[in-house]
């Protein structure tokens, strides 16, 4: 993987001195109608750029396209877009006060992380993980 990053890294490089491009861009597709993946190693380099420190600071777009296990249907999976929203009502400590009772915000904590797990462990690139439990 490190010469195939070295190898891309000198080709974006290349093209960056013999043209005027602002933008360079990459893009990889499977055999047109079959429905075959580009490969673990793919995925593998894919996971790795997702994680650099400073991915959205170089790179403007970061889409796959994926088949989604629990649906069996392709989707569009922005890299750089990292929200995953849960909306929970807290208590607040008095009726005239807007200050947050903690054990109520800690139970919404509680709460959101046992309704996002299993996506925060995809995100994550966790797999075979038993999400049943806390």
């Amino acid at each position: 993987m490190k010469k195939a990053g070295k190898s891309l890294g000198q080709a974006f490089d290349a093209l960056e001195k013999v043209s005027n491009a602002q933008i360079l861009g990459l893009t990889l597709h499977p055999e047109p109608h079959k429905r075959s993946s580009l490969g673990t190693k793919t995925l593998n380099v894919v996971r790795k750029l997702s994680r650099a420190n400073n991915i959205a600071q170089n790179v403007t777009t970061f889409k796959v396209k994926a088949v989604n296990p629990l649906t069996d249907k392709v989707e569009t999976i922005n890299l750089l877009e990292d929200k995953l929203v849960s909306s929970q009502k807290v208590v607040t400590v008095g009726p005239n006060s807007r200050a947050v009772d903690s054990i109520s915000a800690f139970a919404a904590i509680d709460s959101a992380y046992a309704a996002l797990k299993s996506e925060l462990l995809v995100a994550a690139g966790i797999s075979g993980v038993n999400t049943s439990s806390p």
